[in-house]
């Protein structure tokens, strides 16, 4: 992840699901309405539903726990 992958992250402007580590990205930018999304939806709308590409040794993945609750935080915001 890159620094403005990783700020975009803690912005809540996408989530990964921890169950298979696919992005979702929050339908704001995917289907904006203001002017000022369509570049951020732009950079970060092509990555929803992809999987990331996990490190192959398991100690280095994602933890879980904290993603799922970034997720509930995320689906708490969009609600």
């Amino acid at each position: 992840m890159n620094a403005l992958h990783d700020r975009a992250f803690e912005l809540g402007l996408f989530t990964i699901r921890p169950d298979d580590y696919v992005i979702e990205v929050t339908p704001a930018l995917r289907h904006p309405k203001r002017p000022d999304a369509d570049a951020a939806g732009a950079l970060l709308g092509r990555f929803h539903g992809q999987g990331l590409r996990l490190p192959a040794r398991q100690r280095f993945l994602p933890d879980p726990m904290f993603l799922a609750w970034h997720r509930a935080k995320w689906l708490g915001a969009a609600g």
